[in-house]
């Protein structure tokens, strides 16, 4: 079998080309269906390929089987992994409204009473009574 320098991968709809491409070993097909595209499996001609290859590198029926035996055992156990149980955590302090601070009773005798100032105002006058009654004063 001559080694090829490209590797293809075939996308079709026709059955006639999918049924000859099958015969290729080697050759991925793929296909659309359900609007997703799919890889289909594997043909006869490539796993008989792969057999042949796998007695070219000297490994026999028996010890592969000894070979998947020895993977099931290893990594067939599940190890135990205990979760951390995660703390219970308080409320978001900026999400929640404060306290309210009661005041504190106190007897009104320790209370002082503060005076409160008063201001004396000038009253008022309108500018043009002013001058009316400055020109009174004055005896014109």
């Amino acid at each position: 079998m001559a080694k090829r320098r490209e590797k293809f991968f075939i996308a079709t709809q026709e059955k006639a080309l999918t049924e000859k491409l099958r015969n290729v070993p080697g050759t991925p097909l793929l296909y659309i269906a359900f609007n997703a595209i799919m890889l289909e499996a594997p043909s006869e001609a490539s796993r008989n390929i792969e057999k042949y290859r796998l007695k070219d590198l000297g490994i026999t029926e028996q010890e592969k089987n000894t070979i998947k035996l020895l993977k099931s055992g290893t990594f067939s156990e599940e190890t135990i992994e205990v979760k951390k149980r995660k703390k219970k955590k308080g409320p978001n302090p900026l999400s929640c409204k404060k306290k309210k601070v009661k005041p504190n009773i106190i007897s009104q005798e320790h209370i002082k009473k503060k005076r409160k100032c008063t201001r004396k105002h000038k009253a008022k006058t309108n500018p043009t009574v002013l001058q009316q009654s400055a020109f009174k004063a004055n005896g014109n």
